[in-house]
């Protein structure tokens, strides 16, 4: 399983420069692969936004809807 990197936010999925990530969870979907997800607050903005990615064995992927 590879892990989340924080290093490159943008690349892997994560909050982007300028942006707040908090209230992560992780679990494994039906078929064993980890699901990450957390609230992502765009300072800037005003507002705040749930984020999933899934991993599928080669990238984390945007799942539907986040």
């Amino acid at each position: 399983m590879a892990a989340v990197s924080s290093q490159e936010p943008g690349r892997r999925g994560g909050s982007r420069a300028g942006r707040a990530a908090r209230d992560s969870s992780v679990a494994v979907d039906a078929v064993g692969n980890p699901v990450v997800a957390w609230a992502d607050y765009d300072g800037a903005a005003g507002h705040m936004e749930i984020l999933a990615r899934r991993w599928d064995g080669f990238a984390w992927v945007e799942m539907a809807g986040s």
